[in-house]
C-alpha cells in the first residue's frame, strides 16, 4: 500500500539531507579559511615583529658606531691641534735653523750669496711641504665613513628584504 506520497517523503528527507551536509562542509570550508587566515596573519606579524627587533638592534649599534667616529674625530681633532700649538714655535725655529745652515753650507761651497739664498728658500719649501703633507694625512682621520658605510648597507638591506617576494 504504498501510495504516491510515500514515495515522495524519503526523497525530501535525502534533500534535506543534502542541504545539512552542504551547510556542514560550507561551514567547514570557512572555517579551514579562517584558520588559514589567522595562521597567515600570525605569520606576518611575526615577521614583522622579527624586523623590528632587528631593526631596534641595527639602530643601537649604528648609534654606537657614531659615538665612537665622533669620539675617535674629536680624539684625532684634539691631536691634530695640540701637535700643531706645540710645534708651531718649534717649526719655527728649526726652519729658520735648518734653513739657515744650508744656506750656510751652500755660500761655504760656491761663494755666492744668491745661491746660499735660494738653498734658504728652497730648503724651507721643502720643510713646510712635508708638514702640510702630515697635516693632510691625519685629516683622513677625521670624518664618519664608516656610519656612512654602514648606513648605505643597512639602507640597501631594507629595500632588498622589501623587494623580495613572499
Amino acid at each position: 500500500m504504498a501510495g504516491p506520497h510515500d514515495s515522495e517523503r524519503p526523497q525530501w528527507r535525502d534533500h534535506q539531507a543534502d542541504d545539512d551536509k552542504r551547510q556542514t562542509d560550507h561551514a567547514h570550508n570557512s572555517f579551514d579559511q579562517m584558520e588559514s587566515l589567522t595562521q597567515e596573519f600570525n605569520a606576518i606579524r611575526d615577521r614583522a615583529e622579527a624586523t623590528l627587533t632587528l631593526a631596534s638592534a641595527w639602530a643601537e649599534n649604528f648609534t654606537n658606531l657614531v659615538q665612537l667616529e665622533f669620539r675617535r674625530s674629536l680624539q684625532a681633532g684634539s691631536r691634530i691641534f695640540v701637535m700643531l700649538l706645540i710645534l708651531f714655535f718649534l717649526v719655527i725655529s728649526v726652519i729658520v735653523s735648518l734653513c739657515g745652515g744650508l744656506g750656510l753650507l751652500g755660500y761655504y761651497y760656491f761663494q755666492s750669496i744668491y745661491v746660499a739664498f735660494g738653498i734658504f728658500l728652497f730648503s724651507q719649501i721643502l720643510i713646510i711641504g712635508g708638514l702640510l703633507l702630515t697635516a693632510n694625512n691625519l685629516k683622513k682621520l677625521l670624518g664618519f665613513d664608516e656610519s656612512r658605510r654602514q648606513a648605505k648597507e643597512a639602507l640597501e638591506d631594507v629595500t632588498a628584504l622589501f623587494k623580495q617576494p613572499d
